[in-house]
């Protein structure tokens, strides 16, 4: 502070609405006071200069030259750690300022008035007394806390999370129209009542229950597509509600607060699975094929124990073919091929094997089979190669390495015991002894010759055909004779 002496410097505060204005002035020993002009300047060091070590005051510097402020209400929190620096008064200094940092609380009484609900706010200090708001108050909001202004001498601290439509109020009271009531009990009394409390006093205002959100997921039927949406209920139980739309659900003189925290977690998760999906105008994702078997089969599962599920009896338990499966071929030798039947074994039943394989290449998840909808193994992959060899049903004895190579390379598939039999006599036959040259040849052949003609011989023992392709000039023609 200045050192004391016979005058010191202080600050004049003026309130308006809307307004604070700042007038630095010279406190005089007998209370007397005279606004701060460039004549005070005249010395060298007046005796209320501000000390340079005081940084607070030092804030001030360019407030002294004599000038009045004005500080628009939204900035004056920025300005109070200046403004506490010096004596200040409001008006004159018969009405010193007085400020409060902590323990100061704001709540509001709701009454009944003769156009609709009257909202007045009510100031205690730290001992819970009522602290008289005047016609010149405010409220400036802060992001961290509030300062209030009594519209009289008194300045006071608030914490944080205050709306920031809060200044409207202040100092009140405040007539909320009966056609405006739907809104304010929907938007500004909930969000009121989350900061501060609020005492009902009226016949109208109802009470605010917060309560645990059920989210339900809603199926239905449109032609041959699914519609599907999310909803809520409050409380568990009651009727639905949408995701947007109200922040309340009215029952009587009771209000339901929503959770939109909740509600949107719930969403997002929701939307996550559904992320393939379309969505219609209304909001709601229209599925059909392939993506409302998926959502069936997986997603609609995957909720069943958060989620309650409202559905057609007949989707709730929809006739999905499940389980852990293994392919199984039933091989016959008909002359030189093997006639191949596929099928999917699950559950010890028997599912039409190419019917799956073909949707597969299609890139479906499920076939439509007798009993329901097959889920496609994921083992289809890693043998898809293989099964191309013979997807018209057949597979020359030639290529009978390729049911082995079934065989040996995944553990999932099986062939029944003739089949079986019929490719072990396969493997098993002994390697034929080597073929000698024709005795009446007359000429000598390459060694590349030597092993066409080989090849065309075991060809011909076996009754298959074969085509000698070398190029031009290369002997095809003595190899072939």
């Amino acid at each position: 502070m200045p050192p004391s002496t016979s005058q010191s410097l202080a600050l004049q505060l003026l309130v308006s609405p809307g307004f604070l204005t700042v007038a630095p002035c010279i406190l005089h020993a007998d209370d007397s006071w005279e606004t701060l002009s460039a004549r005070h300047f005249d010395s060298a060091r007046p005796p209320w200069i501000l000390p340079e070590e005081n940084e607070r005051l030092n804030v001030l510097k360019s407030w002294l030259q004599g000038k009045r402020y004005v500080i628009p209400q939204r900035e004056c929190f920025a300005a109070l750690e200046a403004l506490t620096a010096l004596p200040a008064f409001v008006g004159d200094p018969s009405r010193p300022v007085s400020w409060s940092e902590t323990g100061v609380s704001l709540s509001f009484i709701t009454t009944d008035g003769e156009a609709g609900v009257a909202i007045t706010p009510v100031l205690r200090d730290a001992g819970g007394n009522r602290i008289p708001l005047f016609p010149n108050a405010f409220v400036e909001v802060g992001a961290s806390e509030s300062l209030v202004h009594d519209g009289h001498t008194g300045f006071y601290r608030l914490p944080g999370g205050a709306p920031a439509w809060l200044s409207e109020w202040v100092p009140g009271p405040t007539i909320i129209q009966v056609d405006d009531l739907e809104t304010w009990y929907d938007v500004r009394y909930p969000a009121l009542a989350g900061w501060t409390e609020v005492t009902v006093a009226d016949s109208r205002t109802p009470e605010l229950h917060r309560v645990p959100v059920q989210p339900v997921i809603v199926v239905e039927e449109d032609g041959e597509a699914l519609l599907v949406r999310t909803a809520f209920r409050y409380p568990p139980g009651r009727a639905l509600v949408t995701t947007a739309g109200t922040n309340t659900i009215a029952e009587g003189r009771i209000r339901y607060l929503r959770d939109p925290e909740a509600e949107r977690a719930f969403t997002q998760r929701f939307w996550v699975q559904m992320a393939e999906a379309m969505r219609d105008l209304t909001g709601a994702w229209r599925l059909t094929g392939e993506a409302a078997l998926w959502f069936l089969d997986e997603t609609l599962p995957a909720f069943r124990k958060e989620a309650e599920i409202r559905a057609p009896e007949r989707y709730r338990h929809f006739p999905f073919i499940i389980g852990e499966a293994t392919f199984h071929l039933d091989v016959k030798l008909e002359a030189d091929w093997f006639r191949v039947d596929f099928h999917i074994e699950v559950g010890k039943r028997r599912y039409p094997g190419w019917e799956a394989f073909t949707a597969w290449k299609r890139g479906q998840r499920y076939v439509r089979t007798k009993g329901g909808f097959l889920r496609i193994p994921a083992a289809m992959e890693r043998i898809a190669h293989l099964l191309d060899e013979m997807s018209d049903g057949r597979l020359h004895r030639a290529r009978a390495h390729v049911l082995t190579d079934l065989l040996r390379e995944h553990s999932q598939t099986r062939v029944d015991a003739p089949a079986r039999q019929t490719l072990s006599s396969e493997r098993q036959q002994t390697p034929a002894a080597p073929i000698p040259l024709p005795q009446g040849l007359q000429t000598n052949l390459r060694t590349y010759q030597e092993e066409g003609f080989r090849w065309l011989v075991s060809l011909a023992e076996q009754g298959f055909g074969g085509i000698l392709a070398d190029d031009m000039g290369l002997g095809k023609t003595v190899q072939t004779i």
